[in-house]
């Protein structure tokens, strides 16, 4: 089996190719706190203030319908419910899918502030009437009245790509509504009949919202088609809503580590782990479940581990052996490490503070001690030396300065998280310290604050 690439920086490796800008653009917003069970509350609210004016307000100046299109794998006895809210409805299957598949299909909705059914939709509590938790429906603002839009809707729940073949769409999934900004296979671009002006899905907690300005509907998308570049843009999107939940729940079950590193959210260890699933999919890594076994590792040892040359050889006998299914690689790759020395002292929280130390003893005396090196699994000249040559490279493309206390302070964090620490998306704030007139105490400084908080 293969190994990994070459590291080098996230940067490099998360880059797009060049090309014209989308048709349109989504917006992640703040936090959120969605609607409580408001008891006794005499006029409840149906939305949460923050985002009243954006699901019911002005578009563009002008007053426009909203709808919701609700997923019906998610919500139970859903064309029950709309039968009951007395909201105009219509599902977006039709003919024998419908027959078949109509208590999970997806179901277009006129909504209504004040109504109750809109009420459950965003509202946060523990019961199944309530779907904000859920991610079950996405909402269109649209001048367009019911039929159209569902008659426009309709075109886009299965198409072809470009050999022919048919595909199913799920636009109406929150944590993917950047995969629909443009494209043949977007149904929110180019519909004369029913324009949509707004989409705004819910996703931890956070409105992603894709305003439709009047020039996007300069670029005509002709008949429904999913291209390669469409499906490569989709590729992408569920690639990174993928990691940000899986970040989200790394962070909550790992708050200590999360604290000594000083991340104040899942962003940084979204983008590891979009670099760890990204390397890990080579060597036929999919499963969420085993990503996130490596990924936390990752936590404790650097983003690019996996490349670590103290490590190579660990990685080899695990994660890279042929036969094995992956999760069982990825098993073996963590009952492997937990018998590494350098691995025990991070996961047992004494990792941190004995770098604080070590710096603060290169700021008093301009050298390392020499017992971080046998700890830091240096003990052979030759990995040493392959080390501090890597660590070396490193610095240089970092545009460290090349005084001495600089180059050990630097090559002592690579000790605990990889030569690659400068380009690590979980280390920023450690190569602006170094960039500092006095890098050794700002160092001391940043990594201080985490080991007293």
């Amino acid at each position: 089996m293969r190994g990994f690439e070459n590291s080098g920086s996230l940067a490099e490796m998360s880059a797009a190719p060049a090309g014209p800008p989308p048709a349109a653009k989504l917006v992640c917003g703040d936090p959120v706190d969605p609607l409580d069970m408001q008891f006794g509350v005499i006029a409840p609210k149906s939305v949460p203030d923050n985002l009243h004016d954006m699901v019911f307000g002005p578009v563009a100046g002008e007053d426009c319908p909203t709808y919701a299109i609700l997923n019906g794998a998610k919500i139970d006895a859903l064309p029950q419910r709309l039968a009951m809210s007395g909201l105009e409805h219509a599902c977006l299957f039709q003919g024998e899918a419908f027959e078949e598949m109509g208590e999970v299909a997806p179901w277009v909705v006129r909504i209504e502030d004040g109504n109750r059914l809109v009420q459950q939709m965003f509202t946060a509590a523990d019961s199944p009437l309530f779907l904000w938790a859920q991610e079950a429906f996405v909402v269109l603002r649209s001048p367009a009245p019911l039929s159209a839009l569902v008659r426009h809707l309709r075109r886009y729940t299965r198409i072809r790509d470009e050999a022919g073949a048919w595909f199913y769409q799920c636009f109406w999934e929150p944590a993917t509504l950047g995969a629909w900004t443009d494209g043949r296979h977007t149904p929110f671009l180019g519909a004369e009949e029913a324009v949509i002006r707004r989409v705004i899905g819910i996703s931890d907690n956070r409105p992603l919202v894709i305003d439709l300005p009047e020039r996007a509907w300069e670029r005509a998308p002709g008949p429904p088609l999913l291209t390669a570049e469409d499906r490569a843009r989709f590729d992408a999107v569920v690639r990174d809503a993928y990691a940000r939940k899986l970040a989200g729940d790394l962070v909550a079950v790992t708050p200590g580590q999360c604290a000594a590193l000083g991340l104040s959210g899942p962003g940084p260890l979204a983008e590891s782990i979009v670099w760890l699933s990204g390397q890990l999919a080579h060597v036929g890594f999919t499963r969420r479940s085993d990503i996130g076994r490596v990924a936390v590792c990752a936590l404790y040892l650097g983003t690019y581990f996996l490349n670590d040359p103290r490590l190579q050889a660990l990685v080899a006998g695990t994660l890279l052996v042929s036969g094995p299914a992956p999760g069982l690689r990825a098993l073996r790759l963590e009952q492997a490490l937990k018998q590494v020395p350098l691995f025990q002292v991070a996961i047992a929280g004494r990792a941190l503070p004995a770098v604080v130390a070590d710096l603060a003893m290169l700021e008093e005396t301009g050298a390392l001690p020499a017992t971080c090196w046998p700890a830091a699994g240096l003990e052979r000249s030759e990995m040493r030396d392959r080390f501090v040559a890597e660590c070396g490279a490193q610095a240089d493309l970092a545009g460290l300065s090349p005084d001495r206390p600089v180059r050990l302070a630097h090559l002592r964090l690579a000790m605990t998280w990889g030569p690659w620490v400068l380009s690590d998306p979980l280390h920023r704030p450690l190569l602006a310290a170094l960039h500092q007139p006095d890098p050794v105490a700002a160092l001391r400084a940043v990594l201080g604050r985490r080991t007293a908080a």
